[in-house]
């Protein structure tokens, strides 16, 4: 069994729920503080946690019958720090850490793809926003 917790947070991805992913498939949704409980077969595993284009680094492990692994999951940084937290992408969005021996963890290689992607969609943002003020009836813009 697999037992994720998240910590309580005032702060940063309070109103977001965590993608759960465990061996590369979505098992479920973490939002707000609490903790997930998820029965998994004896072997080899690995667990991510998403929100948005963001994420945690990938956790890999093995579990025998009857052992209960046991994850804590918290925003890896401050809402004041959000603007550099996005730019510099050294570390996850998401922390994930565990006690437990024989965890390992390892970054996510997409990360700058994830960044380029969501200064895209900003920047897609921006410019509807703009296009649409120009474009608004009664503005003196536009046709």
């Amino acid at each position: 069994m697999i037992r994720l917790i998240r910590r309580p947070t005032r702060r940063r991805d309070i109103l977001r729920a965590y993608v759960v992913i465990l061996d590369g498939h979505r098992a479920g949704r973490l939002k707000g503080s609490g903790a997930n409980e998820y029965v998994v077969s004896p072997g080899d595993h690995t667990l991510r946690l998403k929100t948005d284009w963001m994420g945690s680094d990938r956790a890999s492990f093995h579990l025998v019958a009857g052992e209960v692994a046991e994850f804590v999951c918290e925003p890896n940084g401050s809402a004041l720090g959000t603007g550099r937290d996005l730019y510099n992408r050294h570390k996850p969005w998401i922390a994930l850490s565990s006690d437990r021996e024989g965890v390992t963890f390892c970054g996510d290689p997409n990360r700058r793809a994830q960044l380029l992607w969501g200064i895209g969609m900003v920047l897609i943002g921006v410019a509807a926003i703009v296009a649409a003020m120009l474009w608004l009836p009664g503005s003196g813009a536009g046709p």
